[in-house]
């Protein structure tokens, strides 16, 4: 699968929207394999636009992020797949200002 593009709502201590694009590589034998791509995520004062990758094992994804945002921070992490379309994320917005 190539380029599906997706969107939904951020939620917890960084809120705002985000919109992906997701590629996914499957064995179909067994339904593993990896997914990539790129993601927007806006809150109301910052726009991380950047890259995702990770495994994708019994139709679940796991794997890193990372985007720089507009204002000059970067924003890094981990996702996991926790339902359909569902993911807990887990991150750093790193400030450059320090």
């Amino acid at each position: 699968m190539r380029a599906q593009i997706d969107s939904g709502t951020v939620t917890g201590d960084l809120e705002g929207t985000e919109s992906d694009a997701t590629n996914l590589d499957l064995r179909l034998v067994n339904g593993a394999g990896a997914d990539h791509g790129t993601f927007t995520l806006a809150s109301a004062d910052v726009t991380w636009t950047g890259t995702f990758a990770g495994p994708v094992s019994a139709d679940l994804a796991s794997g890193s992020f990372t985007a720089p945002g507009d204002d000059g921070s970067l924003l890094q992490g981990r996702f996991t797949q926790i339902g359909e379309e569902t993911f807990a994320l887990q991150g750093t917005i790193l400030d450059p200002h320090g």
